[in-house]
Protein backbone atom coordinates (compact mmCIF):
# COMPACT_ATOMS: atom_id res chain seq x y z
CA UNK A 1 0.00 0.00 0.00
CA UNK A 2 1.33 2.96 -0.89
CA UNK A 3 1.37 6.71 0.53
CA UNK A 4 -0.92 7.82 -1.93
CA UNK A 5 -3.29 5.65 -1.84
CA UNK A 6 -3.94 6.55 1.91
CA UNK A 7 -4.15 9.83 1.54
CA UNK A 8 -6.65 9.72 -1.10
CA UNK A 9 -8.62 7.67 1.11
CA UNK A 10 -8.36 9.68 4.03
CA UNK A 11 -9.26 12.73 2.06
CA UNK A 12 -12.38 11.17 0.02
CA UNK A 13 -13.42 9.90 3.75
CA UNK A 14 -13.21 13.64 5.11
CA UNK A 15 -15.41 15.23 1.98
CA UNK A 16 -17.76 12.00 2.10
CA UNK A 17 -19.43 13.04 5.68
CA UNK A 18 -22.53 15.63 5.28
CA UNK A 19 -21.79 16.75 9.04
CA UNK A 20 -17.66 17.42 8.22
CA UNK A 21 -18.43 19.21 4.75
CA UNK A 22 -20.82 21.23 6.70
CA UNK A 23 -18.73 22.26 9.47
CA UNK A 24 -15.69 23.17 7.10
CA UNK A 25 -17.66 24.94 4.17
CA UNK A 26 -20.97 25.50 5.64
CA UNK A 27 -20.71 27.35 8.77
CA UNK A 28 -17.43 29.83 8.03
CA UNK A 29 -19.53 30.86 4.93
CA UNK A 30 -22.81 31.26 6.96
CA UNK A 31 -21.29 32.76 9.51
CA UNK A 32 -19.77 35.51 7.31
CA UNK A 33 -23.15 35.45 4.74
CA UNK A 34 -25.25 36.46 8.41
CA UNK A 35 -22.60 39.39 8.58
CA UNK A 36 -22.90 40.02 4.96
CA UNK A 37 -26.62 40.66 4.90
CA UNK A 38 -26.79 42.56 8.13
CA UNK A 39 -24.37 45.05 6.67
CA UNK A 40 -27.15 45.30 3.63
CA UNK A 41 -24.83 43.58 0.89
CA UNK A 42 -21.68 44.84 0.94
CA UNK A 43 -20.75 43.56 -2.79
CA UNK A 44 -23.17 45.55 -4.28
CA UNK A 45 -22.14 49.28 -5.78
CA UNK A 46 -24.61 51.02 -3.90
CA UNK A 47 -26.32 51.69 -0.31
CA UNK A 48 -29.38 53.39 0.19
CA UNK A 49 -32.39 52.80 3.15
CA UNK A 50 -35.06 51.10 2.44
CA UNK A 51 -39.00 52.92 1.79
CA UNK A 52 -39.72 54.19 5.32
CA UNK A 53 -43.65 54.82 5.37
CA UNK A 54 -45.00 57.58 7.96
CA UNK A 55 -48.44 58.31 8.99
CA UNK A 56 -49.41 61.91 10.97
CA UNK A 57 -52.03 62.56 13.01
CA UNK A 58 -52.67 65.98 13.36
CA UNK A 59 -54.62 66.35 16.27
CA UNK A 60 -52.58 69.84 17.46
CA UNK A 61 -55.31 72.81 18.67
CA UNK A 62 -53.18 75.93 18.52
CA UNK A 63 -54.66 78.66 20.85
CA UNK A 64 -56.34 81.36 18.74
CA UNK A 65 -53.68 83.75 16.63
CA UNK A 66 -50.74 81.11 17.58
CA UNK A 67 -48.69 80.13 14.82
CA UNK A 68 -49.65 76.24 14.17
CA UNK A 69 -47.02 74.02 15.19
CA UNK A 70 -48.47 71.03 14.47
CA UNK A 71 -48.98 71.70 10.64
CA UNK A 72 -45.65 73.49 10.54
CA UNK A 73 -44.45 70.08 11.61
CA UNK A 74 -46.21 67.93 9.38
CA UNK A 75 -44.81 69.85 6.48
CA UNK A 76 -41.56 69.93 7.77
CA UNK A 77 -41.54 66.04 7.29
CA UNK A 78 -43.36 66.14 4.02
CA UNK A 79 -40.89 68.18 2.63
CA UNK A 80 -39.77 67.27 -0.82
CA UNK A 81 -35.84 67.86 0.12
CA UNK A 82 -36.36 64.71 2.94
CA UNK A 83 -34.44 61.57 1.31
CA UNK A 84 -36.33 59.71 -0.45
CA UNK A 85 -36.69 56.89 1.27
CA UNK A 86 -38.80 58.58 3.72
CA UNK A 87 -42.36 59.13 2.93
CA UNK A 88 -44.39 60.97 5.03
CA UNK A 89 -48.56 60.87 4.74
CA UNK A 90 -51.27 62.39 6.98
CA UNK A 91 -53.78 60.20 8.65
CA UNK A 92 -57.49 62.00 9.44
CA UNK A 93 -57.31 59.54 12.69
CA UNK A 94 -55.36 57.86 15.04
CA UNK A 95 -57.68 54.70 14.46
CA UNK A 96 -57.15 54.73 10.99
CA UNK A 97 -53.51 55.33 11.29
CA UNK A 98 -53.22 52.22 13.60
CA UNK A 99 -55.30 49.90 11.40
CA UNK A 100 -52.92 50.98 8.53
CA UNK A 101 -49.94 50.25 10.61
CA UNK A 102 -50.51 47.08 11.98
CA UNK A 103 -51.58 45.50 8.36
CA UNK A 104 -48.23 46.68 7.57
CA UNK A 105 -49.02 49.19 4.89
CA UNK A 106 -46.72 52.12 6.72
CA UNK A 107 -43.90 51.21 9.30
CA UNK A 108 -44.55 54.12 11.59
CA UNK A 109 -47.09 56.30 13.10
CA UNK A 110 -46.44 59.98 14.28
CA UNK A 111 -49.39 61.27 16.64
CA UNK A 112 -48.76 65.25 17.68
CA UNK A 113 -51.20 66.20 21.03
CA UNK A 114 -53.67 68.23 21.34
CA UNK A 115 -51.67 71.02 23.12
CA UNK A 116 -48.95 70.68 20.61
CA UNK A 117 -48.55 74.40 19.98
CA UNK A 118 -49.58 75.74 23.47
CA UNK A 119 -47.62 73.89 25.26
CA UNK A 120 -44.09 74.42 23.42
CA UNK A 121 -45.34 78.03 23.06
CA UNK A 122 -45.37 78.25 26.78
CA UNK A 123 -41.96 79.85 28.91
CA UNK A 124 -40.90 76.14 29.95
CA UNK A 125 -43.51 74.00 28.32
CA UNK A 126 -43.04 70.96 26.68
CA UNK A 127 -44.86 68.29 24.55
CA UNK A 128 -44.43 64.36 24.01
CA UNK A 129 -45.12 63.32 20.69
CA UNK A 130 -46.47 59.62 20.26
CA UNK A 131 -44.06 57.38 17.96
CA UNK A 132 -45.81 53.85 17.14
CA UNK A 133 -43.48 51.72 14.55
CA UNK A 134 -42.92 48.61 13.25
CA UNK A 135 -41.09 46.60 15.75
CA UNK A 136 -38.79 44.61 13.11
CA UNK A 137 -37.91 48.38 11.77
CA UNK A 138 -34.69 49.63 13.55
CA UNK A 139 -33.01 52.23 11.56
CA UNK A 140 -35.86 54.25 10.17
CA UNK A 141 -37.55 55.30 13.91
CA UNK A 142 -34.01 55.94 14.99
CA UNK A 143 -33.27 58.70 12.49
CA UNK A 144 -37.22 59.58 12.39
CA UNK A 145 -37.08 60.34 16.09
CA UNK A 146 -33.78 61.81 15.37
CA UNK A 147 -35.79 64.32 13.15
CA UNK A 148 -38.54 65.01 15.59
CA UNK A 149 -35.89 65.48 18.01
CA UNK A 150 -34.78 68.50 15.90
CA UNK A 151 -38.11 70.53 15.02
CA UNK A 152 -39.07 70.18 18.61
CA UNK A 153 -35.91 70.69 20.25
CA UNK A 154 -35.59 74.05 18.14
CA UNK A 155 -38.70 75.25 19.03
CA UNK A 156 -38.18 74.64 22.78
CA UNK A 157 -35.51 76.93 22.11
CA UNK A 158 -37.49 79.58 23.49
CA UNK A 159 -36.97 79.00 27.18
CA UNK A 160 -33.16 79.77 26.48
CA UNK A 161 -34.22 82.79 24.38
CA UNK A 162 -36.63 84.00 27.00
CA UNK A 163 -34.07 83.73 29.62
CA UNK A 164 -31.71 85.99 27.65
CA UNK A 165 -34.46 88.61 26.79
CA UNK A 166 -35.07 88.63 30.50
CA UNK A 167 -31.07 89.55 31.07
CA UNK A 168 -31.38 92.26 28.67
CA UNK A 169 -34.50 93.34 29.64
CA UNK A 170 -33.35 93.28 33.26
CA UNK A 171 -30.16 95.31 32.53
CA UNK A 172 -32.69 98.28 30.95
CA UNK A 173 -35.16 97.94 34.11
CA UNK A 174 -38.34 96.83 32.10
CA UNK A 175 -40.25 93.92 33.66
CA UNK A 176 -40.61 91.00 31.42
CA UNK A 177 -44.00 90.01 32.76
CA UNK A 178 -46.20 87.09 31.44
CA UNK A 179 -47.47 88.81 28.72
CA UNK A 180 -44.19 90.31 27.15
CA UNK A 181 -43.06 86.28 27.69
CA UNK A 182 -45.87 85.27 25.70
CA UNK A 183 -45.68 87.72 22.56
CA UNK A 184 -41.37 87.03 22.39
CA UNK A 185 -41.82 83.11 23.49
CA UNK A 186 -44.96 83.05 19.93
CA UNK A 187 -42.39 85.22 17.78
CA UNK A 188 -39.02 82.62 18.54
CA UNK A 189 -41.64 80.18 17.44
CA UNK A 190 -43.16 81.74 14.43
CA UNK A 191 -39.41 82.78 13.37
CA UNK A 192 -38.15 78.73 14.23
CA UNK A 193 -41.84 77.49 12.01
CA UNK A 194 -40.13 79.96 9.38
CA UNK A 195 -36.34 78.65 9.35
CA UNK A 196 -36.95 74.77 10.07
CA UNK A 197 -37.06 73.72 6.49
CA UNK A 198 -33.80 75.66 5.55
CA UNK A 199 -32.12 74.64 8.92
CA UNK A 200 -32.43 71.22 7.40
CA UNK A 201 -32.55 71.63 3.61
CA UNK A 202 -30.37 74.16 2.83
CA UNK A 203 -26.42 74.48 1.85
CA UNK A 204 -25.47 73.31 5.12
CA UNK A 205 -28.51 70.82 7.24
CA UNK A 206 -28.31 69.44 9.85
CA UNK A 207 -28.34 65.54 8.18
CA UNK A 208 -27.87 64.94 5.12
CA UNK A 209 -28.62 61.38 3.35
CA UNK A 210 -26.72 60.21 0.35
CA UNK A 211 -26.06 57.38 -1.80
CA UNK A 212 -22.54 56.19 -2.30
CA UNK A 213 -21.76 55.00 -5.45
CA UNK A 214 -17.98 53.71 -5.10
CA UNK A 215 -15.90 53.62 -7.93
CA UNK A 216 -14.80 50.22 -9.76
CA UNK A 217 -12.16 48.26 -7.63
CA UNK A 218 -12.70 50.32 -4.45
CA UNK A 219 -13.90 48.64 -1.26
CA UNK A 220 -15.51 50.19 1.63
CA UNK A 221 -14.41 49.81 4.61
CA UNK A 222 -17.31 47.42 5.80
CA UNK A 223 -16.50 45.77 2.89
CA UNK A 224 -12.85 45.30 4.14
CA UNK A 225 -13.91 44.49 7.29
CA UNK A 226 -15.83 41.52 6.08
CA UNK A 227 -12.99 39.96 3.86
CA UNK A 228 -10.50 39.81 7.37
CA UNK A 229 -13.62 38.41 9.09
CA UNK A 230 -13.84 35.24 6.28
CA UNK A 231 -10.16 35.09 6.55
CA UNK A 232 -10.57 34.63 9.88
CA UNK A 233 -13.12 32.41 9.82
CA UNK A 234 -11.21 30.34 6.78
CA UNK A 235 -8.17 29.68 8.70
CA UNK A 236 -10.64 28.64 11.74
CA UNK A 237 -12.08 25.93 10.39
CA UNK A 238 -9.31 25.19 8.35
CA UNK A 239 -7.66 24.43 10.93
CA UNK A 240 -10.51 22.39 12.32
CA UNK A 241 -11.20 20.40 9.13
CA UNK A 242 -7.08 19.44 9.48
CA UNK A 243 -7.52 17.65 13.01
CA UNK A 244 -11.20 16.22 11.78
CA UNK A 245 -9.20 14.35 9.18
CA UNK A 246 -5.90 13.52 11.34
CA UNK A 247 -8.63 12.20 13.75
CA UNK A 248 -8.33 9.26 11.30
CA UNK A 249 -5.53 7.99 13.20
CA UNK A 250 -7.06 7.93 16.48
CA UNK A 251 -10.57 6.23 14.69
CA UNK A 252 -8.98 3.76 12.68
CA UNK A 253 -6.80 2.32 16.19
CA UNK A 254 -10.00 2.70 18.34
CA UNK A 255 -11.67 0.55 15.41
CA UNK A 256 -8.82 -1.78 15.25
CA UNK A 257 -7.88 -0.91 11.16
CA UNK A 258 -4.72 1.00 11.94
CA UNK A 259 -2.76 -2.22 13.82
CA UNK A 260 -4.56 -4.24 10.99
CA UNK A 261 -2.39 -1.67 8.39
CA UNK A 262 0.41 -1.89 10.38
CA UNK A 263 1.19 -5.75 9.94
CA UNK A 264 0.88 -4.83 5.98
CA UNK A 265 4.10 -4.69 4.10
CA UNK A 266 3.57 -0.99 4.22
CA UNK A 267 6.08 1.06 6.46
CA UNK A 268 4.47 2.87 9.59
CA UNK A 269 6.64 5.99 8.02
CA UNK A 270 4.45 5.50 4.88
CA UNK A 271 1.25 5.06 6.50
CA UNK A 272 1.93 8.32 8.58
CA UNK A 273 3.05 9.76 5.85
CA UNK A 274 0.11 9.56 3.72
CA UNK A 275 -2.33 10.53 6.61
CA UNK A 276 -0.06 13.35 6.77
CA UNK A 277 -0.78 13.96 2.65
CA UNK A 278 -4.57 13.39 3.33
CA UNK A 279 -4.58 16.33 5.89
CA UNK A 280 -2.44 18.55 3.85
CA UNK A 281 -4.81 17.93 0.65
CA UNK A 282 -8.06 18.88 2.97
CA UNK A 283 -6.72 22.03 3.91
CA UNK A 284 -5.65 23.08 0.47
CA UNK A 285 -9.07 21.82 -1.59
CA UNK A 286 -10.84 23.29 1.73
CA UNK A 287 -9.37 26.60 1.20
CA UNK A 288 -9.99 26.08 -2.79
CA UNK A 289 -13.42 25.92 -2.06
CA UNK A 290 -14.15 29.00 0.61
CA UNK A 291 -11.78 31.07 -1.55
CA UNK A 292 -13.94 30.46 -4.34
CA UNK A 293 -17.22 30.41 -2.88
CA UNK A 294 -16.66 33.39 -0.44
CA UNK A 295 -15.43 35.58 -3.80
CA UNK A 296 -18.76 34.49 -5.65
CA UNK A 297 -20.99 35.31 -3.06
CA UNK A 298 -19.79 38.03 -1.08
CA UNK A 299 -17.25 39.95 -3.95
CA UNK A 300 -13.66 39.54 -1.64
CA UNK A 301 -11.16 39.88 -3.76
CA UNK A 302 -8.33 37.49 -2.21
CA UNK A 303 -5.56 39.54 -4.77
CA UNK A 304 -3.85 37.66 -7.64
CA UNK A 305 -3.05 33.51 -7.64
CA UNK A 306 0.49 33.69 -6.89
CA UNK A 307 -0.78 35.56 -3.42
CA UNK A 308 -3.51 32.99 -2.99
CA UNK A 309 -0.99 30.08 -3.75
CA UNK A 310 1.22 31.07 -1.29
CA UNK A 311 -1.50 31.62 1.11
CA UNK A 312 -2.95 28.46 0.89
CA UNK A 313 0.65 26.75 0.83
CA UNK A 314 1.25 28.42 4.53
CA UNK A 315 -1.88 27.31 5.96
CA UNK A 316 -2.20 23.91 4.69
CA UNK A 317 1.31 23.54 6.00
CA UNK A 318 1.09 25.07 9.20
CA UNK A 319 -1.96 23.05 9.44
CA UNK A 320 -0.98 19.27 8.99
CA UNK A 321 1.80 19.99 11.60
CA UNK A 322 -0.68 21.61 13.97
CA UNK A 323 -3.20 19.12 13.58
CA UNK A 324 -0.37 15.90 14.21
CA UNK A 325 0.59 17.47 17.17
CA UNK A 326 -2.91 17.69 18.57
CA UNK A 327 -4.06 14.52 17.51
CA UNK A 328 -0.66 13.17 19.19
CA UNK A 329 -1.69 14.39 22.48
CA UNK A 330 -5.50 13.17 22.45
CA UNK A 331 -5.37 9.42 24.48
CA UNK A 332 -8.66 8.28 23.36
CA UNK A 333 -10.66 8.88 20.22
CA UNK A 334 -13.73 9.26 22.56
CA UNK A 335 -12.34 12.18 24.25
CA UNK A 336 -11.17 13.88 20.79
CA UNK A 337 -14.33 15.92 20.48
CA UNK A 338 -14.24 17.68 23.91
CA UNK A 339 -10.52 18.40 23.91
CA UNK A 340 -9.67 19.39 20.13
CA UNK A 341 -12.89 21.56 20.40
CA UNK A 342 -11.07 23.06 23.71
CA UNK A 343 -7.59 23.52 21.79
CA UNK A 344 -8.96 25.02 18.16
CA UNK A 345 -11.24 27.77 20.50
CA UNK A 346 -8.23 28.76 22.34
CA UNK A 347 -5.55 28.70 20.17
CA UNK A 348 -7.80 30.29 17.54
CA UNK A 349 -8.65 32.89 19.74
CA UNK A 350 -5.13 33.77 20.97
CA UNK A 351 -4.14 33.91 17.16
CA UNK A 352 -6.19 36.67 16.22
CA UNK A 353 -8.69 34.53 14.22
CA UNK A 354 -11.66 36.00 16.71
CA UNK A 355 -10.17 39.55 15.99
CA UNK A 356 -9.84 39.58 12.35
CA UNK A 357 -10.42 42.87 10.82
CA UNK A 358 -10.36 45.00 14.13
CA UNK A 359 -7.73 48.07 14.42
CA UNK A 360 -6.01 48.91 17.72
CA UNK A 361 -5.46 45.41 19.42
CA UNK A 362 -3.22 45.78 22.57
CA UNK A 363 0.40 45.23 21.37
CA UNK A 364 0.73 42.45 24.31
CA UNK A 365 -2.14 40.61 22.61
CA UNK A 366 -0.59 41.14 18.93
CA UNK A 367 2.80 39.81 20.55
CA UNK A 368 0.87 36.83 22.05
CA UNK A 369 -0.83 36.01 18.90
CA UNK A 370 2.79 35.33 16.56
CA UNK A 371 3.43 32.45 18.71
CA UNK A 372 0.38 30.44 17.04
CA UNK A 373 0.56 29.16 13.22
CA UNK A 374 -2.94 30.51 12.74
CA UNK A 375 -1.71 34.15 13.04
CA UNK A 376 1.07 33.49 10.34
CA UNK A 377 -1.75 31.31 8.60
CA UNK A 378 -3.93 34.81 8.84
CA UNK A 379 -1.41 36.93 8.09
CA UNK A 380 -0.79 35.50 5.11
CA UNK A 381 -4.46 35.97 3.81
CA UNK A 382 -4.22 39.40 4.85
CA UNK A 383 -1.62 39.55 2.42
CA UNK A 384 -3.45 38.17 -0.40
CA UNK A 385 -5.76 40.76 0.24
CA UNK A 386 -3.15 43.60 0.22
CA UNK A 387 -1.31 42.05 -2.87
CA UNK A 388 1.58 42.68 -0.57
CA UNK A 389 4.92 42.19 -2.03
CA UNK A 390 5.38 39.12 -2.64
CA UNK A 391 8.97 38.69 -0.63
CA UNK A 392 7.14 39.42 2.35
CA UNK A 393 4.43 37.29 1.60
CA UNK A 394 7.20 34.40 0.97
CA UNK A 395 8.38 35.41 4.38
CA UNK A 396 5.21 34.76 5.79
CA UNK A 397 4.78 31.23 3.99
CA UNK A 398 8.09 29.94 5.05
CA UNK A 399 7.31 30.98 9.10
CA UNK A 400 4.00 29.28 8.46
CA UNK A 401 5.84 26.12 6.93
CA UNK A 402 8.94 26.47 10.03
CA UNK A 403 5.74 26.38 12.57
CA UNK A 404 4.17 23.07 10.37
CA UNK A 405 7.51 21.84 10.41
CA UNK A 406 8.56 21.92 14.02
CA UNK A 407 5.08 20.92 15.20
CA UNK A 408 5.04 17.85 12.78
CA UNK A 409 8.30 16.23 14.01
CA UNK A 410 7.08 16.92 17.64
CA UNK A 411 3.32 14.95 16.91
CA UNK A 412 5.62 12.42 14.31
CA UNK A 413 7.60 11.59 17.78
CA UNK A 414 4.76 11.33 20.03
CA UNK A 415 2.69 8.70 17.50
CA UNK A 416 5.74 6.80 17.03
CA UNK A 417 6.49 6.19 20.69
CA UNK A 418 3.11 5.46 21.17
CA UNK A 419 2.44 3.39 18.25
CA UNK A 420 5.92 1.43 18.59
Amino acid sequence: MRAVDIALKDLLQAFRSKFDLGMMVGVPLLITGILYLAFGGLSGRQAALPEFRVLVVDLDQPPAGSVDLGSALVDYLADERMPDWLIVQAAATEADAMRTLEARDAQAVVIIPPDFTAALTRPGGDAALRVLHDPTKTVGPSLLRYLLGIFTGGVTGAGQALEAAGAVFAETGIELDAVRQAVLAQGYAEWYARTQSDLNHGQNPALTFRRIDLPAGEESDLTRLLANIMAGMMVFFVFFGSVTTALSILKEDHEGTLARLFITPARKATIFSGKLAAVFLTAVVQGLILVGLSSLLFGIRWGGWPWVALALLGMAGAAAGFSLLVVAFVRDYRQAGPVIGGVLSVSGMLGGLMTAGFEGLPVAFIRINRIFPQAWALQGWRQALDSAPLADAGTTVMVSLAFGAVLFTAGWLLLRRRFA
